[in-house]
């Protein structure tokens, strides 16, 4: 059973990292694995026993909750302000993301591997831009990039 607990933690470790690495950032999957992570090397030196499954578990949540407490803004930042740290996109590229973008209505566009939401300026020349693509950011309005 021991051996089996410790790669249960590992794996879990793992599927959660990756989580986070291959797509779903900003969820604080991470977080996650890294306490899986220190589970699994507490029950591999027998710190916490391998049969002591819910002081596993509880220990697991209670990790994964402070490290996510104490270490949210320092990782992902605070906004600071109406554009909050956000002001550096401004003069970057996006690529549109599902459905499109219409003049006048909002829709999504992909930057850095966030979907954002996004209006086109109301001095665009051009008045719909298909999925995939490329815009440029030339406002922030609230959590709306404003593309061109």
């Amino acid at each position: 059973m021991f051996e089996q607990v410790v790669v249960f933690w590992l794996v879990l470790s793992v599927i959660l990292m990756g989580v986070e690495v291959l797509g779903l950032t900003g969820m604080g999957a991470f977080f996650g694995g890294f306490s899986a992570l220190l589970i699994g090397a507490a029950v591999y030196y027998d710190l916490v026993g391998a049969d002591q499954l819910v002081l596993q578990a509880a220990v697991f949540l209670a990790m994964t909750a402070g490290s996510i407490f104490l270490f949210w803004k320092t990782v992902w930042g605070a906004p600071e302000g109406e554009l909050g740290s956000y002001h550096h996109l401004i003069g970057d590229r996006a690529t549109v993301w599902s459905g499109g973008l219409k003049k006048g209505q909002t829709g999504n566009v992909r930057w850095s591997g966030t979907t954002m939401l996004a209006r086109i300026h109301d001095d665009a020349k051009k008045v719909e831009f298909s999925s995939g693509e490329e815009v440029s950011i030339i406002e922030i309005h609230g959590n709306i990039l404003i593309v061109k």
